[in-house]
């Protein structure tokens, strides 16, 4: 690359160009425009995503049903590397009986998003139209992912109790926080 092409046909001319359209768009973007460089698509990593929905203990909430919606963050440690988020937001999952109908001040979600290790081969694969993703999960992978759980359950016990339907679960396709995939050094 050495500069940009302006929609009305204009070309401004740079010494360095920086794309910065995203963990997947910007190696598509390279890959469509020719660079073939070992480095895009690899190293691909990101959180798995793990949310629950827990019913408060009513001592936790105020009588007359006002609460300030929650937004409380766990950040990350050596010893527990995720982070976790405690707060009310759109929760994916529907509840099941008998917890359909609770009061929203009695509701909180809880979302954790678990760091994958960074591998070479976890990979964004870019054939002609077709992307293809490579990322399986390592044994200390699933064991960090198990350890997340855990602390869930940890957290449901000292506040309450997991919603029913909402219990802890991973989401689906729960690429959060994507990365790596266009690396520029070691």
């Amino acid at each position: 690359a050495c500069g940009v092409e302006l929609v009305d046909g204009e070309q401004i001319d740079a010494d360095v160009v920086v794309v910065a359209a995203g963990a997947f768009d910007t190696p598509l973007l390279l890959h469509r425009s020719g660079l073939r460089s070992p480095a895009l698509g690899r190293y691909l990593t990101y959180h798995p995503v793990l949310f629950s929905q827990l019913v408060l203990e009513e001592n936790l909430c105020r009588a007359d049903g006002y609460d300030i919606p929650p937004r409380l963050q766990i950040p990350p440690t050596t010893t527990a590397p995720w982070n976790t988020m405690i707060l009310r937001d759109t929760c994916p999952a529907p509840a099941e009986p008998p917890d359909v109908e609770v009061t929203s001040n009695r509701l909180v979600e809880i979302q954790s998003f678990c760091p994958v290790d960074t591998h070479p081969d976890n990979t964004m694969v870019i054939g002609g139209d077709r992307v293809r993703f490579d990322v399986p999960l390592r044994p200390a992978d699933r064991a960090r992912m198990d350890a997340v759980v855990a602390d869930q359950h940890r957290l449901a016990a000292c506040l309450g109790r997991f919603r029913a339907g909402v219990e802890p679960q991973w989401m689906d396709l729960g690429f959060a926080h994507v990365m790596g995939t266009c690396r520029m050094g070691a």
